[in-house]
């Protein structure tokens, strides 16, 4: 039987580099703090020596750290195309939430965190790239900067930071990404409404709404269709003609008994048309939010979702991953219920419906 091979310590990488052991565990973890000479050289000694990480005393300092934040000195960037003042008044879209979040995770294992505005005047990918390395940031968190459709092309060169993206952000190149499980979402729904005690079940909303998901509201509905009893499958209203008036002809004609939806705009326009809801029909939102919260329906957990992206960017750092990644990584955070007025249920507490679209 091989003898194991013997453990190489942070002491016999110090002792080669002619440098402290404290130096070592900084320059593997990549802190500005040490020189980018000094870092170059005790990352290759250890990787000549073969030197692993302990999971057990990594697993443990993690912990330690997030009973004792202590500052490193590193930062992450923040990278969107408002500027912070925009961000702090924005309550349209989840971009504060995400900055509070991300800013939050980020202090918690010892970071930094600066928001990076690239609408600012002069701000070109060459500019990003030297402010960025001359402050010693190598990791960089891109939110959402589009309304949906997806970016090609990064706004700096990648080879020297460890990247993440919160949302559907770029279509090219692709990097790691951390979204709501979309899937998850519009199946937990729909099984829901069947236990609610709902039969003919619709959804409405305009295109973009689906393009933003890529496509997973239309995908996860068409799914339970498939499974549907033939007098209860409705067609969607999944449109570019998101109207008032062609959302009213299609209730008239289909009469769902409730809706799934995005925005408020439904609950507006069939009062607006004399209907009461939930009276006559309900609306659950896939997308729900706190100007809004009357509404029953998921919340997307925005603030989980960017503590994810710091615990990938840390994690990239720690083990000194940089550039675009070989194979794309993706986290997925599940949505949680939120209980609104719009979704009475029709059957008793804990019932179950005979048909299971989402049993996981």
């Amino acid at each position: 039987m091989d003898k194991p091979a013997p453990l190489i310590t942070l002491n016999d990488i110090a002792k080669l580099a002619k440098v402290s052991r404290t130096t070592v565990s900084l320059a593997l973890r990549n802190s500005p703090r040490i020189s980018t000479a000094v870092r170059a050289n005790v990352q290759a000694i250890a990787q000549r020596l073969g030197y692993r990480q302990n999971p057990l005393v990594t697993a443990h300092m993690a912990y330690v750290r997030t009973l004792h934040p202590h500052y490193t000195g590193q930062c992450i960037a923040f990278v969107c195309n408002r500027s912070l003042a925009e961000v702090e008044s924005d309550t349209r879209t989840p971009l504060r939430k995400y900055l509070h979040a991300t800013r939050e995770r980020a202090r918690s294992l010892g970071y930094e965190l600066e928001l990076f505005n690239l609408a600012e005047p002069g701000m070109t990918p060459q500019r990003l790239t030297k402010i960025l390395i001359a402050r010693g940031i190598s990791g960089v968190i891109f939110h959402p900067m589009d309304d949906g459709s997806g970016l090609v092309g990064l706004p700096l060169d990648p080879a020297t930071f460890a990247l993440v993206m919160i949302e559907h952000v770029f279509i090219e190149p692709r990097l790691h990404k951390v979204c709501d499980d979309q899937f998850s979402t519009i199946g937990r729904m729909i099984q829901r409404l069947l236990d609610y005690g709902y039969a003919r079940i619709g959804i409405a909303m305009s295109n973009r709404a689906d393009d933003h998901a890529n496509h997973h509201w239309l995908a996860g509905y068409q799914a339970f269709q498939s499974l549907n009893e033939p007098g209860n499958i409705l067609p969607h209203l999944i449109t570019p003609e998101w109207t008032k008036e062609r959302l009213l002809a299609w209730y008239r004609y289909h009469r769902p008994e409730v809706i799934i939806t995005i925005d408020e705009d439904i609950v507006l326009w069939l009062r607006e048309a004399g209907l009461r809801v939930p009276g006559d029909v309900a609306c659950a939102t896939l997308y729900w939010k706190e100007d809004r919260a009357y509404l029953s329906g998921f919340y997307q957990n925005h603030e989980h979702i960017g503590a994810a992206a710091v615990d990938m960017i840390a994690s990239q750092l720690n083990h000194n991953e940089r550039g675009l990644p070989g194979e794309q990584r993706t986290m997925l955070v599940e949505s949680v219920w939120k209980d609104g007025t719009t979704l009475p249920r029709r059957t008793p507490e804990g019932s179950r419906a005979n048909l299971r679209v989402w049993t996981r």
